[in-house]
């Protein structure tokens, strides 16, 4: 995970320069999230409660066709007020830990992480402002997988 986070950082970094026009930019978000969550169970003298903790690492890249020109429109917007045609992929990773605690279950723990992979793209036709997008996406854990195709015009 060490040597996959350096790599990531490294990408980052290098698509960190910010030019008016650009054909491709590159994502990298990484984050952590501990919750805990606990009840009184009705009819029990007793606690239940369960702790958990999320690490997500994500990667994506989009490459604009035709180039993309961002001028006094904010960044996030770009790619739309630009009609720009364009190509995606993203990665994701999740590991999660959580333990249960209370009423019999103290230290109970479960651990799994899921992989997450999407391919996208967008074709626009400047003229007339009409588009297309496709993606599929999969999504592989320990213990569910799925797997979404989208398709649309407008």
């Amino acid at each position: 995970m060490r040597r996959m986070l350096a790599i990531f950082i490294a990408l980052g970094f290098l698509a960190s320069a910010n030019a008016e026009e650009f054909d491709w930019e590159v994502t990298l978000d990484g984050s952590r999230v501990e919750s805990e969550f606990g009840s009184t169970v009705f009819g029990t003298d007793g606690f239940f409660g369960v702790r958990s903790e999320v690490d997500t690492l994500s990667l994506g890249a989009n490459w604009f066709i035709d180039g993309l020109v961002i001028g006094d429109q904010p960044r996030s917007e770009a790619a739309f007020l630009n009609r720009a045609s364009s190509l995606s992929f993203a990665y994701e990773r999740a590991d999660v830990d959580t333990t249960v605690f209370g009423i019999g279950a103290d230290g109970a723990t479960d651990n799994f992480s899921t992989d997450a992979l999407s391919i996208g793209g967008r074709y626009v036709w400047e003229e007339s402002g009409w588009f297309a997008t496709g993606a599929y996406a999969s999504s592989d854990g320990d213990s569910s997988d799925a797997t979404s195709l989208t398709l649309g015009f407008g």
